[in-house]
């Protein structure tokens, strides 16, 4: 048992005090023996008797210079030879002050669960956050795992001999709460309630930051959900009107076309030429219609991608797109559809922006990196910015990320980087 379990906190504190002053005076008065006395009494003093000035202030510089090192590690013997294994109640106040910066980068609320433990000898210390007016366990030591922790409300929490509870309150609004569990040959005492009120004084900013931090995640969170849902919508808007194109207005200038070719047939029966020419005009006018049709469904949804995969839907714009374009896809199966519709429309809606800016060439190349999808394009003769909002935005909501890259002479060169999901082929 330590000392700190004998004698009240207080008064343990003043002992550890106490003897990191003494260890001080004893090496202080070390380095003065060691620079003022031992020369002169290897050299029998000064030539009038005296000691002089240099020694002296040699050794006032040397003190400066170790006094906050030799300090700060007396106080740690001290405190270690006092409280045991546990920490001062000053050193727990401090280090949950410095671990302010720690919040941004994602740390220090489990730092907070072991002091308290150690500054307290606990069993156990929980560090509660609050979300939608319940105490959730964020942290615990020793460490484990606190989502075991059924959440309770605010008045909820337990204060007896052996559990002591804080709510960390910060101008007004309360954040979050600190409890310890101490073994039944512990109980708590006067000193841990106020240890444990002083240091949820102190954590109000803690865990008001933490709690802003969680916030903000599930803003992003929610924004990239709602950016999803939203691009998923409008693919899945795309591809309805590919199916009514297809099986609607396609089909009737389709069965037309086929009027139009009986009509024909039996204007040719019946030998008249006139109508025959004015029949097989109308027969291609009808086909152009057909093609235009085609397009304009290929370009809002391609079959292709559906039926065939991203390699097959490329390969069409390679062969269609009003300029050069070269598609190398190395090595890709078939992949999710939400990845293969992110990668196809990446590629056809920056050459279409490109286009637009005067681009004369694109290259786009598509690999597998790991659990990656690169896709890499490269644009050529650019005479003006290219919009690459759209882009950006379905590239993010699929989770995936893209640089630009511009260069001189219209060059630029856009990677994107879109997590890969893997699926069996598709009918």
């Amino acid at each position: 048992m330590s000392i700190a379990r004998a004698w009240s906190r207080q008064h343990a504190a003043r002992l550890s005090a106490s003897i990191t002053y003494a260890g001080l005076a004893v090496v202080i008065l070390g380095i003065y023996a060691l620079i003022v006395v031992g020369p002169l009494v290897l050299t029998g003093g000064s030539d009038d008797g005296n000691p002089g000035l240099a020694l002296p202030i040699v050794a006032s510089a040397v003190v400066a210079v170790v006094f906050e090192p030799i300090r700060s590690r007396l106080r740690q013997l001290a405190d270690r030879l006092v409280f045991g294994d546990r920490v001062s109640p000053y050193e727990v106040l401090s280090r949950v002050t410095a671990s302010y910066p720690d919040v941004a980068a994602g740390n220090g609320i489990g730092d907070l669960a072991q002091l308290l433990a150690r500054g307290t000898g606990a069993d156990r210390a929980i560090v509660w956050v609050t979300n939608s007016g319940t105490l959730r366990a964020a942290a615990m030591s020793p460490e484990a795992s606190a989502s075991a922790i059924e959440p309770v409300g605010l008045d909820g929490l337990v204060d007896d001999d052996v559990t002591a509870s804080r709510l960390v309150v910060h101008h007004g609004v309360t954040y979050g709460a600190l409890t310890i569990v101490k073994p039944g040959t512990d109980p708590t005492t006067p000193d841990d309630h106020q240890l444990l009120s002083d240091v949820a004084a102190a954590s109000g900013l803690l865990l008001r930051n933490i709690s802003l931090n969680h916030e903000l995640e599930q803003r992003a969170a929610d924004v990239r959900a709602s950016r999803r849902r939203l691009i998923a919508a409008r693919d899945a808007e795309r591809h309805r009107l590919e199916r009514d194109l297809h099986d609607g207005a396609q089909q009737q200038v389709v069965a037309l076309k086929v009027k139009l070719g009986i009509a024909r047939r039996i204007a040719q029966n019946e030998g008249a030429e006139e109508i025959v020419s004015r029949v097989t005009s109308l027969a291609d006018e009808t086909q152009r219609a057909v093609d235009a049709l085609r397009a304009v469904a290929h370009g809002i949804y391609p079959p292709l991608l559906e039926t065939e995969g991203l390699d097959a839907a490329l390969r069409a714009v390679e062969r269609t797109s009003p300029i050069p374009v070269t598609v190398s896809v190395q090595g890709l199966g078939r992949l999710g559809v939400e990845v293969e519709e992110t990668a196809y429309f990446c590629v056809v809606e920056t050459l279409e922006h490109a286009r637009m800016a005067g681009a004369s060439t694109l290259d786009a190349d598509l690999a597998a990196d790991g659990p990656h999808l690169i896709i890499s394009l490269s644009v050529g003769g650019c005479r003006a910015s290219v919009d690459l909002t759209s882009i950006t935005d379905r590239i993010e909501a699929a989770g995936g990320m893209m640089t630009v890259d511009e260069r001189s002479g219209g060059e630029m060169r856009i990677t994107s980087t879109v997590p890969v999901v893997v699926t069996a082929a598709r009918a």
